[in-house]
């Protein structure tokens, strides 16, 4: 996992990693969004000011458009709001 300790976003939002949500079958095609309706997965990598719910490395489950996309030092992250966070996955 990468630790962007030296981005750190606004009030209330967080930075996510998505997690790849592609399979392959067995005779190779690639299935993209493997079935997850309405949520992705992904893990905090930061967290601004008044964040309390998450911590940096929480791996999380989010509304499926929350988050704007951004590319920081060779990969593809979200900010998003806390609100978007539907739960933390222990």
């Amino acid at each position: 996992m990468i630790m962007e300790k030296k981005y750190r976003p606004m009030s209330g939002k967080i930075m996510v990693l998505p997690e790849g949500n592609e399979k392959v079958t067995e005779g190779g095609i690639v299935l993209t969004g493997s079935g997850n309706v309405g949520y992705e997965k992904g893990v905090v990598v930061s967290v601004g000011n008044n964040v309390d719910d998450v911590k940096a490395g929480d791996r999380i489950m989010y509304g499926q458009h929350g988050g704007t996309p951004i590319h920081v030092e060779d990969n593809d992250y979200l900010i998003m709001s806390i609100g978007n966070v539907l739960m933390v996955l222990e």
